[in-house]
């Protein structure tokens, strides 16, 4: 009968956490992403997150809610990816990175079902729709996501 190595098993769990040490998944909008006229889409999503009263554009949540509604599900990849670590079949990044794909879709979903508050008058003349969050479609595209050592900026990679 074949003995169980118990420090080898110890050293394997041990390993694990180190794996993912100092490293984060990254999902959103990142520095460097801009509109063709310069714009940081960045700060078109914060406006469109939170509002700008000063110029009557009401807040269209779609990052909280999607972080309040999804972070579970995403807690739960990250624990189903571990064991998968401890047997070399997966790579701390790999999960975080699957982690990370699986946000960035999430709040593509969400920005994509929201309709409310309809856009202006105004606005639904201009872009000739009256889907808010969507315009070009360049914000919607420009979601991503990134595995990065913890601290590093979110930039954009192209």
């Amino acid at each position: 009968m074949k003995q169980l190595n118990l420090d080898k098993i110890k050293a394997t769990f041990n390993r694990v956490p180190e794996q993912f040490k100092g490293m984060v998944a990254q999902i959103g909008f990142p520095s460097g992403k801009n509109y063709p006229e310069g714009t940081p889409v960045a700060y078109v999503a914060t406006i469109q997150e939170f509002g700008a009263p000063a110029v009557n554009i009401p807040p269209r949540p779609f990052m909280r809610p999607t972080v309040r509604q999804q972070k579970d599900k995403w807690v739960k990849l990250v624990e189903k990816g571990i064991p998968h670590v401890v047997m070399g079949k997966l790579t701390a990044f790999q999960v975080l990175d699957g982690v990370g794909m699986q946000a960035a879709s999430d709040i593509k979903t969400m920005i994509s079902s929201i309709y409310s508050p309809p856009n202006s008058p105004a606005t639904i003349k201009r872009k000739g729709s009256a889907k808010p969050l969507v315009d070009t479609g360049y914000m919607l595209a420009s979601v991503s996501n990134s595995v990065a050592p913890t601290g590093s900026d979110f930039a954009a990679k192209d």
